[in-house]
C-alpha cells in the first residue's frame, strides 16, 4: 500500500471519527486495523506514526471522558468542558497523562477498542477481542446451552488503565533506578526533549485537514504570497551528489504583515502550495501530501515585509513566477533526533560534565 493511499485512508478515518464524536464503529475499526498493520510494517514512516498516535489519544480520551449528548467534539483540555467522566478528576488526569505516553506499536489498544465497542475486523482478525473467560454449559431438560459471556465497559476501562501503565512509548526515557549525577542529568535532558517533542507532534497533527483559511487565522499558514525574486544555487550532500536549491523572496498582500506570524520564526520548516487565483486556496483543506514543494525560512524582514525561503527542488519554473504561493508550518523530524544524540554523546563523555558542571 503506497503512501498516497495511506494518506487518503487517514483522511477518511479522521472525518468519520469526527462525525462519530470519536466513537468507533465497524467501518472505522477496520480502517484503524489497516493503518496499524501498515505502521507495523513501515516503522520508518514517522509522520504516519504521529498521526495514528494522535488518533488513538482522542479515541481513548472519549472512552474515559465521553461527550455529553448534543455537544460538539473538541480536543481534550484541562477544563474538561462539556464532558462527563468516570472516577475522580485526579484519577482521570493521571489516565490522560498515560494516554499521551502509549506505545503505538502495541496491538493491545485495538483489542481494547474491539472489546469496548463490540466491533470486529473481517480482514485483520488478530486485532479482535476474544473473551478468555471459561464457558459454562448448562443443561435445560434435554437441551444444553452455553451462556454468552459479557464484559462491562467499566471493566474494559479498568483493563485499558492497566495497559496504559504497561505498554509505554519506547521513546519515553525511564527514570534511573540508581541515582547519580550522570544518570540523573541524562534523564532530565532526555525527558525534557521527549515532552517537548510530544507536544509538537500533537500540535502538527491537529493542523491536518483544517481549511487553509483557519490555519491562516491561527497564524500557522501565510496565504497569497507573491514572488519578488529567485535564483538557483548548487549544493552537495554528504555523498558528494549535486543538489539544486532555490532562494526565493516573497511578499504578502498589502493588508497583511509578517510581524503577525511569529510561529515561522520558531519553526522555519514549511510546505509550499502554488495556485493561479487569489481565492483558489482559501476554502480548501490542508493536506501535507498535496504540497508541491518543501522549504525552510531563511529570513523574515519585517521592515520591508518580505520573507526569504530556501526550496530544495530541481525546478522552480519561471512560468510560475506570477502564481500565488501559500506556506504552512511543517514539522522538523530531524532536530529532535539530533538533540537526543547530542545529549547521549555528552553523557558518554562524562569528563566534560565533571569539568564544566561538577567542578
Amino acid at each position: 500500500m503506497n503512501k498516497s493511499i495511506i494518506n487518503l485512508e487517514f483522511r477518511k478515518l479522521r472525518e468519520q471519527l469526527i462525525s462519530l464524536k470519536y466513537k468507533v464503529n465497524t467501518e472505522t475499526f477496520e480502517l484503524l486495523c489497516i493503518l496499524h498493520n501498515y505502521l507495523l510494517k513501515n516503522k520508518s514512516d514517522i509522520e504516519s506514526k504521529n498521526e495514528l498516535t494522535n488518533i488513538f489519544h482522542d479515541i481513548l480520551i472519549e472512552i474515559f471522558m465521553p461527550l455529553n449528548p448534543g455537544e460538539q467534539y473538541t480536543p481534550y483540555n484541562e477544563n474538561v468542558n462539556n464532558r462527563c467522566y468516570f472516577g475522580p478528576a485526579d484519577k482521570l488526569h493521571d489516565e490522560i497523562k498515560f494516554i499521551y505516553d502509549l506505545n503505538i506499536y502495541s496491538k493491545v489498544w485495538l483489542k481494547d477498542i474491539s472489546a469496548f465497542y463490540n466491533v470486529k475486523s473481517k480482514e485483520h482478525k488478530l486485532y479482535n477481542f476474544n473473551i478468555s473467560i471459561p464457558k459454562r454449559t448448562f443443561k435445560r431438560k434435554k437441551k444444553s446451552y452455553t451462556p454468552k459471556q459479557s464484559i462491562s465497559q467499566s471493566q474494559i476501562r479498568g483493563l485499558i488503565t492497566k495497559h496504559l501503565q504497561e505498554f509505554i512509548d519506547p521513546d519515553k526515557p525511564i527514570k534511573p533506578s540508581v541515582s547519580n549525577v550522570y544518570l540523573d542529568y541524562k534523564f532530565e535532558f532526555l525527558n525534557s526533549l521527549y515532552e517537548e517533542n510530544k507536544v509538537k507532534n500533537r500540535f502538527f497533527q491537529q493542523m491536518k485537514y483544517k481549511q487553509f483559511n483557519e490555519l491562516s487565522y491561527k497564524k500557522q499558514a501565510i496565504l497569497n504570497l507573491k514572488v519578488l525574486k529567485y535564483n538557483s544555487i548548487e549544493e552537495y550532500n554528504e555523498e558528494e551528489e549535486e543538489k539544486k536549491s532555490w532562494i526565493v523572496t516573497f511578499s504578502p498582500t498589502e493588508h497583511d504583515h509578517l510581524s503577525k506570524y511569529n510561529l515561522f520564526k520558531d519553526n522555519p520548516f514549511v510546505y509550499l502550495y502554488r495556485y493561479s487565483y487569489k481565492d483558489e486556496i482559501n476554502q480548501s483543506s490542508f493536506t501535507p501530501s498535496t504540497a508541491e514543494l518543501f522549504g525552510k525560512v531563511i529570513s523574515i524582514n519585517e521592515d520591508r515585509n518580505i520573507i526569504t525561503i530556501k526550496i530544495k527542488a530541481d525546478d522552480f519554473s519561471i512560468s510560475r513566477k506570477k502564481y500565488f504561493t501559500g506556506i504552512v508550518l511543517r514539522q522538523d523530524y530531524v532536530t529532535y533526533q539530533r538533540e537526543k544524540d547530542a545529549v547521549n554523546h555528552f553523557i558518554d563523555n562524562f569528563e566534560i560534565i565533571e569539568h564544566y558542571i561538577i567542578f
